[in-house]
């Protein structure tokens, strides 16, 4: 029997090289078929290639996850608009009184602001209770993190918080910029 006729599946040639291995490939590649043309070559890619290509699927999950994690960030910011800057509206008579009466624009836009915040805040305890619970679910999807990870939930819950105070900027400026005239008028 010759001997390329013991034909083993699992073999693999690593090369290593001081230059780009893209450049080497093709080098590689001819001088294994001088020495036996019969070896059929497969799978030749770089050391990159072969780590991008083994871990291509748990790329795509995270970018999945990414993109559903911003739209989600999307949704609260658009929810946490809608109801501050219509709160805001409601009370657009209360501040145009206020404001006649003397109140500081910038007193009107902390208040709303910090109506923003306690709205954020109650939802992100909710949601880091409720995250801590399914942490243990979800642990096998976290690489190089624990699933009650401190830093994390901290870190997200301050993110949250900070796009909540942002959601809530434009009601706020509106509030402070009631025209109290016009509010009494319309009595």
């Amino acid at each position: 029997m010759a001997q390329s006729d013991f034909y083993v599946p699992s073999s693999s040639l690593v090369v290593r090289t001081a230059s780009a291995p893209s450049e080497v490939l093709p080098l590689v590649t001819s001088a294994v078929r001088r020495l036996d043309s019969n070896v059929p070559l497969f799978q030749v890619r770089t050391l990159s290639e072969h780590v991008a290509f083994a871990l291509a699927e748990e790329r795509a999950i995270a970018a999945m996850l990414a993109a559903f994690g911003s739209l989600a960030l999307l949704l609260a910011a658009l929810g946490l608009y809608g109801v501050v800057a219509y709160t805001t509206q409601i009370r657009s008579r209360e501040f145009g009184i206020r404001l006649a009466l003397g109140a500081v624009p910038r007193a009107l836009l902390m208040s709303v602001l910090r109506q923003g915040a306690v709205l954020a805040t109650a939802g992100v305890l909710i949601g880091l209770t409720v995250a801590a619970g399914a942490s243990r679910v979800l642990g096998s999807l976290l690489f190089g993190v624990s699933p009650t990870d401190g830093a994390t939930f901290a870190v997200i819950g301050l993110g949250l918080v900070a796009v909540a105070l942002c959601a809530s900027a434009i009601p706020a400026r509106r509030a402070a910029r009631v025209d109290p005239i016009r509010t009494l008028r319309a009595e």
